[in-house]
């Protein structure tokens, strides 16, 4: 059984307003909190990357999904 998150009436005005969005490129996005566990996918350090760039305002910090690539392009010099 399908959870009520995911029901139709729900998920298509959400992609609906996306869409709109992007079209107008005005994109506004809501941070949601995150679901446990927090240790599956290196969740704890996207939360406090997270936090550091959205809400102390550190744009200077990379994105996790930068931080992974600079890890493995690090692996493969080795």
């Amino acid at each position: 059984m399908l959870s009520n998150e995911f029901l139709p009436s729900i998920i298509i005005p959400k992609w609906e307003r996306l869409i709109n969005q992007v079209v107008s490129n005005n994109i506004n996005f809501e941070l949601l909190d995150a679901s446990r566990p927090y240790m599956d996918n290196y969740k704890w350090l996207r939360l406090i990357i997270r936090f550091l760039r959205f809400k102390i305002g550190l744009k200077f910090i990379p994105s996790s999904i930068q931080l992974e690539d600079y890890c493995k392009k690090l692996y493969k010099m080795l």
